[in-house]
């Protein structure tokens, strides 16, 4: 018996939830920050993303930048981070991002491009077909 009402409640939730897929939210445009680790049995590292405010212009465009803050620790014998021996520190420029508000889009500059790239598209609806980048951020 309990089982059925467990499994009515589930479809109660499925059929009566709404999802926010298309409202569009924007892109933080100051004080906001990402926090990404990466860790493996050589390598460990914390990277922080910050927009932080500051404007720049590209192609006539309001742009935000984004810097990048990458820390690499000292491994361990036993591949962990040890986290109290920091090797090296990098902050570089990251790229820059854009809110279109009136079309619902975000874009996004990549470092070192002349272009800016379709991040994010809150006007599309369900069966429309977009062009996407797919960026290899893969390093030696």
């Amino acid at each position: 018996m309990n089982k059925h009402i467990c499994i009515f409640i589930f479809i109660y939730l499925i059929k009566f939830s709404f999802s926010q897929t298309n409202i569009y939210y924007p892109f933080p445009e100051q004080n906001a920050e990402w926090n990404v680790s990466q860790s493996s049995s050589t390598t460990c590292k914390s990277i922080k993303y910050l927009v932080n405010g500051a404007d720049t212009i590209f192609q006539s465009n309001t742009y935000h930048k984004i810097t990048k803050t990458e820390v690499s620790y000292a491994v361990f014998t036993n591949g962990t981070c040890n986290f109290n021996n920091i090797i090296n520190v990098i902050t570089d420029y990251a790229g820059a991002i854009r809110n279109d508000s009136l079309a619902k889009k975000v874009y996004y500059v990549i470092p070192n491009t002349n272009t800016d790239t379709l991040l994010f598209d809150f006007s599309l609806n369900v069966g429309d077909t977009i062009k996407t980048y797919i960026a290899s951020t893969c390093s030696n």
